[in-house]
C-alpha cells in the first residue's frame, strides 16, 4: 500500500541507521581540517551538498570564511518574501509540525513570492536550478537555503 503523502520529504527523508555515525565522523573530519588548515575557507558554489558542508561549520563552531564560486549557473538576484510557512520538521523525528516561523538552523517547508520570475525546477530534476540561497536585505547575511519542492509561475 502507497503511503498517504506521496512528498518527496515523506517518502526519502528518512536517517540511515548509521546517521548519527556519519555525522560525528563528518564534524570530525572538519574539526581536524579546521585545526591543521590555517586559516580554512570553504569554496561554495551554493549547491546543496555546499550548504550542509556550511551548516557544519556553524553548527561545529569552526571558524572558517566561505567564498562563493561563480559557476555562471547561479540565479540572478531578486527580492523574495515568505508567503507562508506551511510547516517545520522536526529533525530528530522528521514529523511536520505547525510553526509560525522558522529557528536558526530549523528545517521547513515555505512559501516565497518573488519580485522577479527566476528560472526554477524542482531540487529532484535539477541540483543547480532547484536550489536557492536566501540573504536578508538588512543585514546582508545568509537567512537559509532552500530546495525547490515545486514552482508556480504568476
Amino acid at each position: 500500500m502507497a503511503p498517504a503523502d506521496m512528498s518527496a520529504l515523506s517518502l526519502y527523508a528518512k536517517a540511515s541507521a548509521d546517521f548519527e555515525a556519519k555525522l560525528a565522523e563528518t564534524k570530525a573530519v572538519l574539526q581536524n581540517a579546521s585545526e591543521k588548515f590555517l586559516p580554512l575557507t570553504q569554496a561554495s558554489s551554493l549547491g546543496a551538498e555546499d550548504m550542509v558542508i556550511t551548516h557544519l561549520v556553524n553548527e561545529t563552531g569552526i571558524t572558517c570564511s566561505v567564498f562563493v564560486l561563480d559557476t555562471g549557473m547561479l540565479h540572478a538576484k531578486t527580492l523574495a518574501k515568505v508567503k507562508r510557512i506551511v510547516y517545520q520538521v522536526n529533525i530528530q523525528t522528521l514529523a511536520q509540525q505547525p510553526a509560525t516561523q522558522l529557528e536558526a538552523n530549523a528545517i521547513g517547508v515555505i512559501e516565497l513570492t518573488l519580485l522577479e520570475p527566476i528560472a526554477a525546477l524542482p531540487f529532484a530534476t535539477s541540483r543547480i536550478l532547484g536550489s536557492l540561497v536566501l540573504v536578508d536585505t538588512a543585514s546582508h547575511k545568509t537567512s537559509g537555503a532552500a530546495l525547490i519542492l515545486s514552482a508556480q509561475e504568476g
